[in-house]
């Protein structure tokens, strides 16, 4: 029997903001608008979520923010 552990693709609205520093609400504002810090935001029914590869990214500074 194999066991596979999965790792979440994406970060949660909440936890894209407690990694910024912002305040959850500012971050919903944001992702409202499509984007949080230039990065997308994807809706999955009323969920919002943020791809971790692009974050990560982002966070890092290998990749500019819009």
């Amino acid at each position: 029997m194999t066991t596979m552990t999965t790792e979440r693709r994406t970060y949660s609205v909440g936890e894209f903001a407690r990694l910024l520093g912002i305040s959850r609400g500012f971050a919903y504002a944001c992702a409202g608008a499509g984007e949080i810090a230039g990065v997308p935001v994807i809706r999955v029914g009323t969920r919002m979520v943020i791809p971790r590869a692009v974050a990560d990214r982002v966070l890092s500074g290998e990749a500019q923010a819009a």
